[in-house]
């Protein structure tokens, strides 16, 4: 385990900025943590050159600083360490890794994606209201997914479906890690939402649920980034909320979550469609009896 602080890197591109601009500034930050940066901006948000340098170019690196200086309060390096040991014990999880606390462009608060060498990114400046007992063992169980599962699924190009159950497992790891009780509040608050996004996600689940289903295969591009997993607290990020039905599905049938976290996602969704089958038919069959 390697805990990297990039914040005095970003103090210090932006005391320079001022002299060199904000581009050549960036670029020599971001150019010692490529390793983290590369895959958040080319996989999940798809952002080429062009647009990166438009989006630092409406940047306000001391604004930046001052929220980081907030996240750095919000997430100490011990804390951070000691929820990671907590987690590396309960996914028997002893790889190397490396965390990353960065400044970014205000785009992500943490992920882990696909990488050769497992690593955990987390934005300094959106951290000030994040709760660390829930970031952080969401994050892990991303990282140690798709490490373990490197070899056995392709995860270079991924699918809506791909992301949903990560999503659902991150959900519910955070959950138990963190050691809330899984009720609604908990649950919302493990999603990242509002209480009343929440439930209002709850009411239309049969309608979600299938159209999630329809587009399990399609790849991760950005249309399905927005429709599933993009948006505030306040409306958006149905993919996370139905990955997460999912899998309690499967732990509800007696599934566990460590097995489910290693395993590959065609198998959670075939586990799941027979779950799904199995319990239709025992509810048609409990309604049968009740009008006997």
């Amino acid at each position: 385990m390697k805990l990297v602080d990039g914040f005095y890197d970003f103090k210090q591109a932006a005391e320079l900025a001022p002299a060199i601009d904000k581009y050549p500034a960036w670029q020599a930050y971001y150019n010692k943590y490529k390793a983290a940066f590369d895959p958040l901006f080319s996989s999940l948000y798809n952002l080429d050159e062009k647009r990166i340098q438009t989006i630092v170019g409406h940047l306000n690196f001391q604004d930046l600083l001052l929220q980081s200086e907030k996240g750095r309060i919000q997430f100490p390096l011990k804390k951070i360490e000691a929820i990671l040991k907590k987690c590396c014990t309960y996914f028997d999880f002893h790889e190397d890794f490396t965390v990353y606390l960065l400044t970014g462009v205000g785009y992500s608060d943490g992920a882990a994606l696909p990488s050769s060498d497992p690593f955990i990114y987390l934005g300094l400046e959106l951290l000030e209201e994040k709760d660390p007992e829930i970031l952080i063992p969401h994050e892990f169980s991303h990282m140690a997914r798709f490490y373990r599962l490197k070899g056995k699924e392709d995860f270079n190009a991924l699918t809506a479906g791909q992301l949903a159950a990560a999503e659902g497992l991150a959900v519910w790891a955070s959950l138990e890690l963190s050691g809330r009780d899984p009720d609604d509040a908990s649950i919302a608050e493990a999603l990242m939402m509002s209480p009343y996004h929440y439930r209002t996600l709850q009411l239309s689940l049969p309608e979600l649920e299938e159209e999630i289903l329809n587009d399990l295969d399609r790849p991760l591009d950005r249309r399905m980034l927005e429709k599933y997993f993009t948006g505030t607290e306040a409306e958006g990020r149905s993919g996370y909320f139905a990955g997460a039905q999912i899998i309690n599905s499967l732990m509800s049938g007696g599934m566990s979550l460590k097995d489910l976290n290693f395993m590959e996602t065609d198998k959670i969704m075939k586990a799941f469609y027979s779950y799904k089958k199995s319990h239709c038919f025992k509810g048609m069959m409990a309604e049968t009896e009740n009008n006997m």
